[in-house]
């Protein structure tokens, strides 16, 4: 079994007046390849190329009116060459109480262990816990506020975008 998330991802450029649509693909059912993506990078005067790729292997750029073959396109990332940054965390005793890594840390360890039962067993506490926090709110009249979203267009958009 595997999991494929598929998206449709914005990124600009804003200095430079470039935009680019990304789209991670999923596997069609009969055809078709995992990790895939595709994208077009437009500028202030229209298209310049496009992004084709996988992301778990090779990205690549091809500049507009290129004739897509191999020689015509730029390597723009390849993840069998590309090192990973060390993130610089806090340790688990100084994050506050729901920060990602120390509020699923119990779900995380079981899952190291292959301890499914574990892992189903501490998820379920954190979600028991936050959907009594919910009815507290709710009963006190007390509406959700987000440190770092906030609705825009009807949906939650975080706050520094």
């Amino acid at each position: 079994m595997v999991l494929e998330l598929g998206d449709l991802v914005h990124i600009s450029n804003t200095k430079n007046h470039i935009d680019c649509e990304v789209e991670f693909k999923t596997k069609g059912f009969f055809s078709g390849a995992y990790n895939t993506i595709q994208g077009k990078v437009k500028g202030p005067s229209g298209d310049i190329g496009e992004v084709t790729g996988k992301w778990s292997d090779q990205i690549y750029f091809s500049r507009k009116g290129s004739s897509h073959h191999h020689g015509d396109k730029e390597l723009i990332f390849d993840a069998y060459k590309a090192t990973a940054v060390k993130k610089d965390i806090a340790p688990e005793s100084e994050q506050m109480e729901n920060e990602s890594r120390r509020l699923w840390s119990k779900v995380t360890d079981a899952i190291k262990k292959g301890d499914q039962d574990a892992a189903t067993e501490q998820k379920s506490a954190i979600e028991d816990k936050q959907r009594d926090l919910a009815k507290q709110r709710e009963s006190s009249g007390e509406e959700f506020q987000p440190k770092h979203f906030a609705i825009k267009h009807g949906e939650y958009r975080p706050l520094f975008a």
